[in-house]
């Protein structure tokens, strides 16, 4: 009480006869009976868990209008199994509403099992509507084929740039004819067969040397692209002839003469790097060139030097060196 005579509605409401508890009290009671929480009630309401102490506070100033906590009241009664009809008829004895008054109660809050029936009928209208969106993309993605849409070409194969003489995991055909034929075909100083060859299957590359020799003829050296299969026709060129110097009756200081007692691969070359001949000679044949040269030989022990009127019958061993004359 505040002033004399005068009082506040939960001072009217919770107000009970000496033996009667409160409405809050009797709220609080059947939830204690129940073994449930606050919590827990005000979960199966919907509600904040201040809501719920206040009703069991009857602190009815601190709750909504009076036509929700009418509401609140009814829906928690029947939750602890407390009369519901009674609870709402002494709220509405003591709130000031008479029998013929129109009371207009708010739509009572779901349960726990109509909430998840609500919650689940939103969930289904969404999924519709994401279907209805993916069919209709899908619709549209299948209308535009139609209508001219060119796919971007895949980029063209590039050309591997490897290193001259690489092999790269690319198999081609490559075919040789030669005249003469019978010539040994090399592709990077490998022997792949004797012309005429045909469709012989290869690893390609950008840069590969393709070798053919013969003995009597100079060697055939040329650097090609095997990056598709390639048909090569080679005319080899015959070795020099080359006469046999007669026997020196005096030292010629000018002049280194080579001769071989065997077949042996060889390359000459001038001071100045010039190739002078390359290739395999003849077994008892000679060659004279003017000094200064360089010999590069694959078997130097087949072949001897006459230098200066001085003959080394054997420039090396059977393993391939480098010689330089005078």
């Amino acid at each position: 009480m505040t002033d004399k005579g005068k009082s506040t509605m939960s001072d009217k409401i919770g107000s009970s006869a000496a033996n009667e508890p409160t409405i809050g009290a009797t709220l609080r009671q059947g939830r204690e009976d129940k073994n449930m929480t606050v919590e827990q009630i005000a979960e199966r309401l919907k509600v904040r868990g201040g809501i719920i102490k206040a009703l069991e506070s009857d602190r009815y100033d601190d709750l909504p209008e009076p036509i929700y906590t009418r509401s609140y009241l009814e829906r928690y009664a029947q939750i602890v199994e407390v009369d519901a009809a009674a609870i709402v008829r002494r709220y509405d004895r003591r709130a000031g509403f008479t029998a013929g008054q129109t009371v207009v109660v708010p739509k009572v809050l779901p349960t726990a099992k109509s909430s998840k029936v609500n919650l689940l009928i939103p969930a289904l209208i969404v999924l519709g509507v994401g279907a209805i969106a993916g069919a209709a993309w899908w619709w549209q993605m299948q209308s535009s084929k139609p209508l001219g849409v060119i796919p971007k070409p895949a980029p063209a194969q590039q050309t591997p740039n490897t290193a001259p003489g690489t092999p790269i995991s690319l198999n081609v055909k490559i075919s040789v004819m030669s005249t003469p034929s019978g010539a040994s075909v090399m592709l990077d100083r490998f022997k792949i067969g004797v012309t005429p060859l045909k469709d012989t299957r290869v690893s390609g590359g950008a840069t590969r040397e393709l070798r053919l020799e013969k003995s009597g003829y100079q060697v055939y050296s040329q650097s090609i692209d095997l990056t598709s299969s390639r048909n090569f026709n080679v005319i080899l060129n015959p070795n020099p002839v080359v006469t046999a110097a007669a026997p020196a009756t005096a030292p010629d200081d000018g002049k280194v003469t080579l001769r071989f007692r065997g077949r042996s691969w060889l390359r000459v070359t001038d001071s100045s790097g010039k190739l002078l001949f390359e290739g395999i000679p003849e077994a008892g044949s000679s060659q004279i060139y003017n000094a200064p040269i360089t010999v590069r030989a694959g078997r130097p022990d087949v072949i001897s030097a006459t230098v200066k009127g001085v003959t080394k019958d054997a420039l090396g061993g059977g393993t391939p060196g480098t010689f330089t004359f005078p």
